[in-house]
């Protein structure tokens, strides 16, 4: 959940563990099915592990199951704070963008983007 990732980035964080780490946490985890029972959520999840593990290895010759086969390179900069939940969200693979006052404003779920919307000034002075 939101909740439980925001707290487990403040810990993570008050341990000293610096934004580029935590930047490679991916949350919201599973695959976005709008799921919202427990039950639904857990099969997004386990998806997004079959979807991960059926991709092939980096080894050129592309038939055993494992990692992806393109590296890709993240920066700080690639990161966006949501400023509903405050998690660190990747700007290229975000799937919930706003434009608010000629800013890009990304966030981790539709929750959250439905929360700004109804009230984005709320929001937009804690970013």
């Amino acid at each position: 959940s939101r909740m439980k990732a925001n707290g487990i980035y403040r810990e993570l964080h008050d341990r000293g563990i610096g934004f580029d780490r935590l930047g490679k946490i991916k949350t919201p985890a599973g695959l976005d099915i709008g799921a919202k029972t427990p039950q639904e959520v857990a099969i997004s999840i386990l998806a997004e592990i079959i979807q991960d593990f059926r991709q092939p290895l980096n080894t050129g010759d592309g038939d055993l199951p494992g990692q992806a086969t393109e590296t890709v390179e993240l920066n700080n900069e690639d990161y966006y704070l949501n400023p509903v939940c405050n998690i660190p969200i990747q700007k290229s693979t975000a799937k919930h963008v706003l434009e608010y006052d000629g800013e890009q404003v990304y966030f981790c779920c539709d929750g959250c983007k439905v929360s700004f919307e109804r009230e984005p000034e709320k929001y937009m002075v804690k970013a």
